[in-house]
């Protein structure tokens, strides 16, 4: 079941804080519908009483769905430059939750379960498009490369990377940034992605290798030292 606490939450704008619902856990595969929110980008969002700005609630939770094999460890995008202490603190959780004290149920459900690690809303909802499409994240991570390094009016720094948003039979949308800060739709034949995966090279394969080393699957994996911050992750 999904689970969800009371806390207040202050907004960035002004600083008043309001009592809110925050999610530390969701299960997908009971509740689906909880998906679409992600995926909209409404999720957890909300005006202030205050000053009248939206208000996102970029929290650690847990995102589950054993029927289609997801086990997602979402962090705030703020803690990213120190996902290496993400990555081990997921780590801890799914030992806890889901081996040491999990009831005999959840061996069988476990097997074979994807795990990552994401950071910030935006990062979860592309997990969740890409799997729902029957895409590799590894594959995809190559193919939004290439092309944001083939794309000069695009901004190139680590904050700025493209995010998938949508996934269809033929096209792949990425919200990306622009060298003058605004926001563009970047479309992908997925044909594109296909491609790459099946004609890729020894030097590709091996990139998509070091970015599956762990369950932080993501370009910032390479662009980010992994700057050790355990204090962020020991007190969420």
């Amino acid at each position: 079941m999904s689970t969800y606490v009371e806390r207040d939450v202050a907004c960035p704008h002004c600083g008043k804080s309001s009592r809110r619902n925050v999610a530390e856990s969701l299960n997908l595969g009971r509740s689906p519908h909880l998906a679409e929110p992600i995926i909209d980008g409404s999720f957890q969002t909300f005006r202030c009483e205050s000053c009248n700005q939206q208000v996102v609630v970029d929290h650690p939770m847990m995102v589950i769905d054993f029927d289609r094999g997801w086990w997602i460890a979402h962090y705030p995008r703020a803690w990213e430059h120190s996902w290496e202490s993400g990555e081990r603190h997921s780590d801890a959780t799914y030992q806890d939750t889901m081996v040491t004290y999990a009831p005999p149920i959840v061996a069988e459900l476990r097997e074979g379960l994807q795990r990552r690690v994401v950071y910030g809303l935006d990062a979860l909802r592309e997990k969740i498009v890409a799997w729902s499409a029957g895409l590799d994240d590894r594959w995809l991570e190559l193919v939004k490369l290439e092309v944001w390094r083939a794309e000069p009016q695009l901004a190139f720094r680590p904050e700025a990377r493209p995010r998938l948003f949508a996934a269809g039979d033929k096209t792949l949308d990425f919200w990306a940034t622009t060298v003058e800060g605004t926001s563009k739709v970047l479309r992908v034949e997925r044909v594109r992605y296909e491609s790459t995966r099946d004609g890729a090279d020894i030097t590709r394969r091996a990139f998509v290798a070091a970015l599956g080393e762990g369950t932080y699957v993501d370009l910032a994996r390479i662009a980010f030292a992994g700057e050790d911050d355990s204090a962020n992750v020991a007190n969420p």
